[in-house]
């Protein structure tokens, strides 16, 4: 399992490597029990929380994506919101999402993304501290898996991707706590492919996968 009940993962990349899209085509997958990749799902009432873009962009980057996906899958089981300000190492801002996980009872929850959640810095100890502090009082209470989807941090460069996903987030934390890790990155094979690279399937019990090459998903 990349992914189990209770359970977490993160995807993670530099810039135009399409984190967002992949996200949310997961969200549609466990929503509709549909396969993801090449991973099977089990139906899964799923919750995005996205913190970029507006949410009439984001509206937008979601009809974009049913229309590519010939025709629309069932959206009942995925629930959005966008806020730009909230902040999950944030007493009230977690007050926030925990009434929301109350009223719509996710089965996963996905953050797009870490790097506008949290008051610090993603290599501050002490914010990473109180995030994952509430996020994983959320994943005992009420069973739930977590996606992040996250940037690497400032001044990172691509070329640095192999020394892994530690350098790139700035705490060591995040490592240590996360269950799968995927980076996206650009493929060699051209403008049209991407890379999803798992550095890291603590869960798997069989294949490890090591990179996946997807056609890149329409444009915003």
């Amino acid at each position: 399992e990349i992914l189990s009940e209770g359970g977490n993962l993160f995807i993670y990349g530099q810039a135009e490597t399409w984190k967002s899209w992949i996200a949310l085509d997961m969200a549609f997958a466990l929503g509709s029990g549909s396969p993801w990749i090449c991973f099977q799902t089990v139906t899964s009432r799923t919750y995005i929380l996205q913190t970029e873009q507006s949410e009439a962009m984001y509206d937008r980057r979601i009809h974009i994506w049913s229309r590519g996906m010939n025709g629309t899958k069932p959206l009942d089981n995925l629930f959005v919101s966008t806020d730009l300000t909230i902040k999950l190492d944030d007493f009230y801002g977690a007050g926030q999402v925990e009434a929301a996980i109350k009223l719509h009872n996710p089965k996963v929850l996905i953050l797009d993304n870490v790097f506008h959640i949290i008051t610090g810095s993603e290599s501050d100890d002490t914010s990473v501290k109180k995030f994952l502090t509430n996020i994983d009082s959320w994943r005992q209470r009420f069973g739930l898996a977590i996606v992040l989807v996250h940037h690497p941090r400032k001044g990172s460069r691509e070329e640095e991707g192999d020394r892994g996903f530690e350098e790139l987030s700035g705490s060591s934390l995040w490592n240590r706590w996360a269950d799968t890790i995927v980076k996206t990155k650009h493929s060699s094979r051209g403008a049209n492919f991407i890379e999803l690279e798992f550095q890291k399937m603590k869960n798997a019990e069989e294949v490890r996968l090591n990179t996946i090459v997807l056609k890149r998903p329409p444009p915003s």
